[in-house]
This record gives structure tokens, C-alpha cells and sequence, in this order.
């Protein structure tokens, strides 16, 4: 298996960026949505990657070898017009569990609910919001945040803070991440340290009531 992690053309992307496609490379998921911005697409394929047309302007990029495979599937997807298909799509091709990915699979009903992923956004909303306040109360209690989630992935919403499968799926990420790219592990830890920080500043400050549950 050809590892660039040590090139300048590696060097040249954004380090959460490098990170998830550190981790399409290592095959522990088929697909990385990624920015355009952070570089271009030949840098990409000198990699062994190719970009997959998603909708909503959505960047991805696949494993050469899985390209045929993802791309017919995603046809019928379209075919069939079937949102929670939609979802459990790229659930599947993210490499999240199964529990927590259904979660927004059995929740969520329309194509607008999955793209809207803004706090205050519909069912989606309600999914993210009951997970911050398990993040915030777990902090309020402890002095500090679950140190297994400074891998999280954007976007990935645990299906509860003791999720067994979702603990499993972030210490893989932490393994490939501190193997092969300690830069880029070191990025998601600080990325997701601030977030969790400024969460639980905003609920100290704003005096916000956190959800029942």
C-alpha cells in the first residue's frame, strides 16, 4: 500500500483534511468529504483517489478501487427517491455505527432535515442538541470532557456518550491518526477540545437550560 504521509504534497493539506483521508486510504472508511479549497484534485490522484459527484455540492472522494461500486449504488439511491436511503448511504460508507447512524435513519424524514444540520434544524436539531447536553453535563460533572471523543469525527453524532461501538470506531480513528499522521492527531484533538470548551462556556455564560432526557 503506497503511504504518502510523509510527502509535500501531503504536507500541503489542511490537517483535519489529511486526517479523514488518511483514513480513506488505510481503508477503515470508503469515502472523506472534503473541501475543494484545501487543495486541488491532482494532488488527490496521486494519491490513489477519485472524486464521486454527490448533490448539494458535496466533495467527496473514494478509493479508485470502490468508484464503480459506490457510484451504481448511488444511482439507484437516486432512482428510488428514498431519503433515509440517502442516509444510511453514507453512514455506511463513513464507517459509522450502525446504532448511531440509524438513529438519524429512523428519525429523520426529509431530504431538507439531512442537509439542514444547524442546531435549532428539525429532528436533526433534536438529535444534536441531546448529544451537546450529554457532552455539557458529562464536563459540568467531571471538570472535563470525555478525553475518547477528541477524535471525532465533524459531523458524527454518537448515539449516546457510552456508546461501546462509537468509543471502538474513535479509538481506531486515534490509532490510525497517532501511526501515521501524530500532526494531523493532534489537530482533531485540539479542534474538538476547543469545541467542547466553547459549548460549555456558552451554556456557563448564557445560563441556557439543558434538555431532559
Amino acid at each position: 500500500m503506497y503511504r504518502p504521509y510523509s510527502t509535500n504534497e501531503w504536507k500541503k493539506l489542511d490537517k483535519l483534511e489529511r486526517g479523514e483521508i488518511l483514513l480513506l486510504i488505510e481503508k477503515e472508511k470508503k469515502m472523506a468529504e472534503i473541501d475543494l479549497e484545501f487543495a486541488g484534485l491532482e494532488i488527490f490522484e496521486l494519491f490513489g483517489l477519485k472524486k464521486f459527484n454527490c448533490p448539494k455540492e458535496l466533495f467527496h472522494l473514494v478509493n479508485s478501487n470502490d468508484l464503480l461500486q459506490i457510484d451504481q449504488r448511488w444511482q439507484k439511491i437516486i432512482e428510488n427517491e428514498n431519503d433515509s436511503e440517502w442516509l444510511t448511504f453514507f453512514g455506511e460508507n463513513y464507517n459509522y455505527p450502525k446504532c448511531c447512524a440509524n438513529r438519524f435513519v429512523n428519525t429523520i424524514k426529509t431530504m431538507e432535515d439531512i442537509i439542514d444540520r444547524t442546531i435549532n434544524a428539525g429532528q436533526t436539531g433534536k438529535i444534536f442538541k441531546k448529544w451537546q447536553t450529554e457532552i455539557v453535563k458529562h464536563i459540568l460533572d467531571k471538570g472535563e470532557h470525555p478525553k475518547e471523543f477528541n477524535y471525532l469525527p465533524n459531523g458524527f453524532v454518537p448515539c449516546s456518550l457510552h456508546c461501546e461501538n462509537a468509543i471502538d470506531f474513535l479509538k481506531t480513528r486515534e490509532a490510525l491518526l497517532e501511526e501515521f499522521d501524530p500532526e494531523a492527531a493532534k489537530a482533531f484533538t485540539e479542534f474538538n477540545s476547543n469545541w467542547f470548551l466553547e459549548l460549555t462556556t456558552e451554556v456557563n455564560e448564557s445560563g441556557a437550560i439543558l434538555l431532559e432526557f
